[in-house]
């Protein structure tokens, strides 16, 4: 509670803002997006027996898909159990215990993130061994391309996303040297 000096009544903080709002806030699931999108599943299981040339890239999607969805939950979850412990007035016990859930579901975090870096290098080497594969269904090089499409692309804009974020790092380093010779 604050007290307002003009009319010395009291009135209440306002509520936390998580969010872009509130600088010391947990970045939202829409503002950190270190998993894979949740859709990702669903072309692995359409076209599922559709690539005999490298049958694991449906495989690679569904995993990395399932994978990611369950890092999003973990992240969600570890967000409303702040949400609550910011909330509550417990004592110290339910303090260290929600402390050592909040590092549990961090540990599985690190574990599933480890997973996903290796599936990735995994699926890149299935996705772009194979470049460009037949699109006919008769030939033995097939590949729906549907498929091979959305796992190359998918693939693809990772290295671009990285790639942005490095071109602008180094313009910001740039950026900063320039700025402290001056």
């Amino acid at each position: 509670m604050a007290t307002d000096r003009t009319n010395a009544t009291l009135v209440a903080d306002p509520p936390p803002r998580y969010g872009s709002q509130d600088p010391e806030a947990p970045p939202t699931n829409l503002e950190s997006r270190e998993a894979p999108p949740p859709y990702l599943p669903f072309p692995g299981a359409i076209y599922k027996d559709q690539c005999p040339v490298q049958p694991k890239i449906p495989i690679y999607l569904i995993v990395l898909g399932s994978f990611g969805l369950l890092k999003n939950l973990l992240d969600l979850c570890q967000q409303v159990s702040k949400g609550d412990t910011d909330d509550s007035d417990d004592s110290e016990d339910s303090d260290n215990s929600e402390s050592s859930k909040s590092n549990d579901v961090q540990s599985y975090e690190t574990l599933i993130t480890c997973f996903l870096i290796a599936w990735f290098i995994a699926g890149n080497v299935w996705i772009y061994s194979i470049y460009k594969p037949s699109f006919n269904p008769m030939d033995i090089k097939y590949c729906n391309q549907t498929l091979y499409l959305f796992a190359f692309w998918i693939t693809t804009a990772g290295y671009i996303i990285v790639g942005f974020f490095c071109f602008c790092f180094c313009c910001v380093a740039c950026v900063a040297v320039c700025a402290s010779d001056n």
